[in-house]
């Protein structure tokens, strides 16, 4: 199951990457003076945005892997730990109860249940508030 996060890590990318595509300044500053027959983007039906996903700074990374040392030892010591840690956060920023972020944890620290609704916790109180 942990190799589940993989391919939503990198679809999340691909989407947080899509945005980001720079643009010829001159081009686009000549696009907006011409008229275009195209409906604006106003008129167009919006979906609403992704929520945030923080990023745990050095003390709150360090913080988050004792804790989960402390859960079960070696726990947090790879880099992917970190990473599912803000696949957690990502689950209750988009509004999952602490059972569902805690059984999703389960699956992608390969662990129960009872230390999932640990990470959860321990995630909640580092840096996903």
């Amino acid at each position: 199951m942990r190799s589940f996060a993989m391919p939503v890590l990198a679809a999340v990318a691909v989407f947080a990457l899509a945005g980001c595509g720079g643009g010829d300044d001159k081009a686009d500053s000549e696009s907006s003076t011409a008229p275009s027959s195209a409906p604006s983007a106003s008129a167009t039906p919006s979906t609403p945005a992704a929520p945030a996903v923080p990023s745990p700074d050095e003390a709150q990374a360090q913080a988050l892997t004792t804790v989960l040392d402390a859960l079960k030892p070696g726990l947090g010591s790879e880099d992917k730990d970190l990473s599912d840690a803000r696949n957690v956060c990502l689950d209750l920023k988009q509004g999952k109860d602490d059972a569902t972020a805690a059984k999703n944890a389960a699956a992608r620290y390969g662990t129960d249940e009872v230390t999932a609704a640990g990470i959860v916790a321990a995630v909640k109180a580092s840096f996903c508030s």
